[in-house]
């Protein structure tokens, strides 16, 4: 506890150098997504347009209330691939599909004591289920099994944490706010090399921060499987591939006789 309590208070004092060691002790990602419960939805949307989704069940509109942060796989660091979605899906209306029942506890937890530990059992709960989504295999699961990743060696987590109404289409605005209170620190926390926006929307939110150093590749996420979203794809997994790829006489990461040091 006192350790914990340290790096949140160095987390926001103004030397850099604290700044740095409050991460290193932190969970990754762990600081960003308290940050996001302390400022609330309003720091993210206009006052009197809060892009709320309209539930027909009162455990569902909790719910929408709820920030979500993704995961951080166990082997991020030999690859340091992020995957960067839009916003969370709404889901069911009426009442909670099974993963919804499986993540919504935890993350309510942790939006009550938002500690390091309740962040971490959050996270697993929602690694857990992400394959059983629909936004996942149409898009993830096909660029993991193509460029030959698994879940443990990425992270994974949406531009902006809330739902909304509009989905995937809320204003410029939102996602210029997304990418101060959430994005920027995120990576800050990450440090990706390999930066997927899974989405032109969250590829708009990195528009708005200045000095990340990660590769980009953006993932086109067009329903219809035209010639130029087919083409875009294709792109993206070849750009991929070529990042992934190791040094001439290096081993991939994660065998025995690669040279790969993690990277914090």
């Amino acid at each position: 506890m006192k350790q914990r309590t340290e790096f949140m208070r160095d987390a926001y004092d103004f030397s850099p150098a604290k700044r740095v060691a409050a991460q290193e002790r932190a969970p990754l990602g762990y600081l960003a997504a308290r940050r996001v419960v302390e400022l609330g939805r309003t720091a993210f949307f206009d006052a009197h347009r809060l892009d709320i989704p309209v539930a027909d069940a009162a455990e569902i509109a909790a719910d929408d209330l709820l920030p979500q942060f993704g995961f951080v796989g166990e082997r991020y660091d030999e690859r340091r691939v992020l995957f960067l979605g839009i916003n969370p899906g709404n889901g069911t209306r009426a009442q909670r599909n099974a993963g919804d029942a499986r993540t919504m506890p935890a993350l309510e937890a942790f939006v009550k004591n938002p500690s390091a530990k309740n962040f971490l059992v959050a996270q697993q709960a929602y690694r857990t289920v992400c394959e059983q989504w629909r936004m996942w295999g149409h898009e993830c699961s096909e660029l993991l099994r193509r460029t030959n990743l698994s879940l443990d060696e990425v992270a994974f987590t949406n531009a902006l944490p809330w739902r909304t109404a509009t989905t995937s289409s809320f204003h410029k605005s939102v996602s210029q706010k997304a990418a101060m209170h959430y994005v920027r620190p995120y990576l800050g926390s990450l440090r990706p090399r390999i930066l997927v926006a899974v989405g032109k929307k969250a590829n708009e939110c990195l528009g708005f921060i200045n000095g990340q150093s990660a590769r980009v590749v953006v993932w086109n996420r067009g329903r219809a499987a035209t010639k130029s979203v087919i083409a875009e794809r294709e792109a993206a997994v070849s750009a991929l591939l070529a990042l992934l790829a190791p040094p001439h006489g290096q081993a991939p990461p994660g065998s025995s006789s690669s040279l790969h040091r993690p990277v914090r």
